[in-house]
Formats: structure tokens, C-alpha cells, sequence
């Protein structure tokens, strides 16, 4: 399969984020069933950033706003949706330090750094931690109707993540009520009237060390090896779309997201340069047509190894894209259909 890099230029107004090689690998991520959607633009991307251990956004002393440390890419765009690939550190809402990921996208609009120039309607959303495929809507009925299918579970979604920890098991369901902990965390309760569900299976890995730069390990020296780690690669079929679920159902199993500041050990958090959870595929239908957009991890040295990007390919193999039948037929844990329409 050809190859080709291109380098990225980047708008006054985001002047100091990290530049990045760009490599596209043109093949398709949507199942046309319609003629009309014959002429959407859509690929499916990785990249590698030039400062990719650089574990910081940097500061613009201007705007007083955290830069992102990279821009969005633009994974899937039709007439009803633009997909994009969310980088890590931006939070949905924005906040006094950071922009919000929709204030960031449209910025991009206003720099002309996007094709697209009309309006974004959200419709879901990602942790500030969790990078990978995020939807717009185009309209405000094509937004009510992928809402509606967010909130009847006709939308499928599958995240990847990386432990350190050996899982108490190796797949299976994390299922319970949730409510709010202290430090803006949650916690998972052995009740069920309103149950956060997840599916999972997990697969060992062998990896690389993680090398963060010295100065973001804090006080802790300790070489990290991959025995120290015992790492593991979770695929994550979230059934229902509660804040942080993923990060408490990987916390319950004994096994928290490598790199999590908030449900693993803070001082080994400080190790790694993210949080490792990644949304890696969604599919769905909406008015007839059938949209499947799948998007490996491009940030973090862990995510990016051979290792990882092998099982990755393993999982979701290019074919995956044009597969319109059930996925994961072999791990039936987490397998899916498209919904009927």
C-alpha cells in the first residue's frame, strides 16, 4: 500500500504547537449505501508528532489558553457529519486554562485550515484525557437524530487502553450504578438501577519502555520495564456513555488506565506522557446510510511501538473499514452488528 508524508502548516493563531509529519494512508472508512453520500470525503490517518514526548501543552502568553498539543485531523466528512481525530488534553467544555475541543475545531474553520466552514453540532463527548474519533453533526436535525441514536445504543463504539496492571480477569462485563467520589472522580457501586455497562477483553503486550522525559517522572528514577508494567491492551465496548466510565470500569478490575492522574497511582501517572485511552472505532447508520470510521492512536510513545501498533492492526485490520457484517465474531464479548433500519 503506498505511503505518502506531508508536512502540516499551521495558522498564526496556533504558532508553538508541536508541527507534525502526517501520513495518510488512503483507504476507505465508509460503507456507501446511498449514491448520495458517493462523493464524501473520508480517510483513515496515522501520525507521528516531531515533539512526541513532549509532555506538556505549551502556554500562549497572549490568549492566556493552553495550547493543544496538536491539531485535530479530520478523519470521515459527509453531508450529515465531520469526524475528527481528538487530540489528547483538550476538554470539551472550555475552561479558564484551556480552549474546548469545539472552540478549537472552529478556529480552525475561522484559520482556513478546514474545507469544511459551516456549523458543528456536538453529539457526544471524550474525556480531556482521551484522545480518538469524535462526531459532529453538520445540522441540528442531523444532531437530533445521532443523539437519538446515542441514546437507544444504536451507535457502536469501540476504545483502546493500555494497563499496567494485570486485570482480577480477562474479559468480560463491568457492570453498576455510578456516583460521584471526591476530586471530581467516580466511583462504581455494586448496585444496579441505572448501570454504567461495559464490555472488555484484554491481551498481554510486549512493549518498550515508555520514555517520558526525565523531568515529568517527578522524583521516581526507577527504570519502567515492561515486567514492572505487566502490560495489557484493553478493547473497551462502552454500552452506555457515562462520564468516565471506561477509566472506573478499567479501575474496578484492578488494572486503571496506564498514565491516568486520576484513577491510578499519581506518581507513576507522572511517568507517561498521557493517559493511555484512545476512541478507536464507531460505527452507525443514520438516514439509511452506513458511517464506520476506524482510527488507531498516534500520541504516546506506548501506543505508537511496534508492539502495540502490530495487535492494533490485529484487531482492527484495514478490511475492517468495508466489513459491514458483525465485528469481533470471535471475541463474542464484544462483538457487533450494524442496527436494522
Amino acid at each position: 500500500m503506498s505511503i505518502f508524508t506531508t508536512q502540516m502548516n499551521f495558522s498564526s493563531h496556533f504558532t508553538g504547537i508541536a508541527a507534525t509529519n502526517q501520513t495518510t494512508r488512503p483507504y476507505s472508512t465508509l460503507a456507501v449505501k446511498s449514491p448520495a453520500l458517493s462523493s464524501c470525503k473520508n480517510k483513515r490517518t496515522t501520525f507521528r508528532h516531531k515533539a512526541v514526548l513532549a509532555c506538556a501543552s505549551s502556554r500562549d502568553a497572549d490568549q492566556k489558553k493552553t495550547k493543544p498539543l496538536y491539531l485535530p485531523q479530520v478523519l470521515h466528512e459527509c453531508e450529515d457529519t465531520l469526524i475528527i481525530d481528538k487530540p489528547i488534553g483538550i476538554p470539551f467544555h472550555e475552561n479558564e486554562e484551556s480552549q474546548g475541543i469545539v472552540q478549537v475545531v472552529r478556529r480552525m474553520q475561522a484559520d482556513g485550515m478546514l474545507d469544511y466552514q459551516g456549523p458543528l453540532h456536538p453529539v457526544h463527548r471524550l474525556d480531556r484525557v482521551t484522545s480518538g474519533i469524535l462526531v459532529f453533526a453538520k445540522s441540528s436535525n442531523a444532531a437530533g437524530s445521532l443523539i437519538e441514536e446515542f441514546r437507544t445504543r444504536r451507535v457502536t463504539k469501540y476504545y483502546t487502553a493500555l494497563s499496567g496492571r494485570k486485570p482480577n480477569k480477562k474479559m468480560g462485563r463491568v457492570v453498576g450504578d455510578m456516583e460521584r467520589s471526591r476530586r471530581a472522580s467516580w466511583k462504581l457501586l455494586r448496585t444496579s438501577n441505572r448501570p454504567a455497562i461495559t464490555r472488555f477483553a484484554t491481551f498481554p503486550i510486549a512493549t518498550p519502555v515508555d520514555t517520558a522525559d526525565d523531568d515529568k517522572r517527578g522524583t521516581d528514577t526507577k527504570a519502567t520495564t515492561p515486567s514492572d508494567l505487566q502490560l495489557r491492551m484493553f478493547l473497551l465496548k462502552p454500552e452506555t456513555g457515562r462520564t468516565h466510565q471506561l477509566r472506573v470500569a478499567m479501575k474496578s478490575l484492578g488494572a486503571p488506565v496506564l498514565g491516568d492522574p486520576t484513577y491510578s497511582n499519581a506518581e507513576e501517572a507522572k511517568r507517561h506522557c498521557r493517559s493511555y485511552l484512545h476512541a478507536s472505532a464507531i460505527r452507525f447508520c443514520l438516514g439509511g446510510n452506513i458511517t464506520q470510521v476506524v482510527q488507531p492512536p498516534t500520541y504516546g510513545e506506548l501506543f505508537t511501538c511496534d508492539e502495540f501498533q502490530t495487535k492494533f492492526s490485529e484487531l482492527f485490520p484495514d478490511s475492517m473499514d468495508e466489513d459491514y457484517g458483525m465485528w469481533f465474531s470471535e471475541i463474542p464479548v464484544v462483538k457487533s452488528e450494524l442496527p436494522q433500519q
